[in-house]
């Protein structure tokens, strides 16, 4: 969203970061001072149409600052967290992931994560200092399970799962092409795009890393409903391989996908961790956990 003010009396001798944090609020948007900071470090904001990168320049009368917004997420209550375990015992806790959550802490201090959530869970039951450990993570926008480690023993034997390829994820995504295959692999190497502000992976001929990721069609209607099992767990994996595929995932903007079905508005990329399977990282026994599909999902058909 774009944004536009011009420098009044008030804002006036103040920190280009917290003026814009300012005009930002008192419009009604939600931007801390130190996503404003960020927006100047990544030359998003322009004086009088020119870009600068000082967030502590002093701000002169009269002047017209321009800046990108980012989108602004729904606000997730973090309180229903706990109606979200899907699995639990003395050593790990899973929950099914709510969209829009940032699996851990953010450049953004005010904002709330997963693992902040997980901690709450433990302190309402009397754990008086929680010893919570993050050990993959899913996309802001994608729901599902997401696995943490909630007793120090457990730790080395979720590293050495997801380190060793010992746990095996499914994923389930909505996409609108009509011409896949019933299954499929793509493998390739993926290195990060580095030409535009947000992290991107691509497909490259030299360097890059490995990954790998087995395709199902789960079933066949307006949308198709897709089974993703990575083999491999690079940063945007799914959403890159069914883009390359020439499928990418419903809401995905990113990649090419479309943010409309028809006169249906897609509220976010449509990706969901379904299934992670894994050895107990303590007693070795084979685990299995599940998250239903959200409801967004499903009234997708």
């Amino acid at each position: 969203m774009r944004f536009n003010f011009k420098v009044d009396a008030a804002l006036a001798g103040m920190r280009l970061d917290h003026a814009i944090h300012k005009a930002a609020t008192d419009a009604g948007h939600t931007l801390s001072k130190r996503a404003a900071k960020g927006l100047v470090d990544g030359g998003s904001v322009t004086l009088n149409g020119r870009v600068t990168k000082r967030a502590s320049l002093e701000l002169r009368h009269g002047v017209l600052v321009a800046l990108e917004l980012p989108a602004e997420a729904p606000t997730v209550d973090l309180v229903d967290l706990a109606d979200r375990v899907v699995y639990r015992d003395a050593y790990i806790l899973a929950i099914n992931k709510p969209a829009w959550l940032a699996t851990h802490a953010t450049r953004d201090a005010a904002r709330d994560h997963a693992l902040a959530g997980v901690e709450r869970i433990l302190l309402a039951e009397g754990v008086k200092s929680p010893r919570v450990a993050v050990h993959h993570r899913l996309d802001v926008e994608t729901t599902g399970v997401l696995l943490f480690g909630i007793h120090p023993d457990a730790n080395k034997g979720l590293t050495d799962a997801f380190r060793d390829r010992l746990a095996q994820k499914t994923y389930i995504a909505l996409v609108a092409n009509t011409e896949l295959p019933d299954a499929w692999t793509v493998e390739n190497y993926l290195g990060k795009d580095t030409s535009q502000r947000r992290a991107k992976s691509i497909e490259v001929q030299s360097g890059g890393d490995h990954a790998v990721t087995d395709f199902v069609v789960l079933q066949r209607a307006d949308v198709i409903r897709i089974q993703a099992m990575p083999h491999t767990g690079r940063m945007h994996q799914i959403r890159a391989h069914l883009a390359s595929s020439g499928a990418p995932i419903l809401g995905d903007v990113l990649y090419g996908g479309s943010k409309n079905l028809g006169t249906t508005r897609v509220p976010r990329v449509m990706l969901h961790a379904f299934r992670l399977e894994l050895p107990h990282p303590v007693t070795g026994k084979p685990l299995t956990i599940e998250a239903p599909l959200p409801d967004e999902f499903l009234a997708f058909g």
